[in-house]
């Protein structure tokens, strides 16, 4: 119980669930990205793997948009476009 209040567990709780939100967010994405454009080139996964949540976020709303594999591509590039 003494634990829970410390600032360092506090810190160290907040860390895992972040990871845990990214690593369902990237679960997600990935999903819907193979969905729509099966067998991904592995450059493009590795690009998607290294986004924020923030950025993850952003993606999984801009995919609904992508024409094709180069929308992907481009966004990856620029996300913040």
């Amino acid at each position: 119980e003494i634990m829970k209040g410390s600032v360092i567990y506090q810190d160290i709780l907040q860390k895992g669930e972040r990871k845990g939100e990214i690593k369902e967010g990237l679960k997600l994405v990935m999903l819907l990205l193979n969905q729509r454009f099966p067998n991904l080139e592995e450059r493009l996964t590795n690009k998607i793997e290294t986004l924020s949540l923030n950025d993850i976020e952003d993606l999984a709303m801009s995919l609904l948009e992508f024409k094709d594999i180069n929308d992907l591509d481009a966004w990856l590039d620029y996300p913040e476009l």
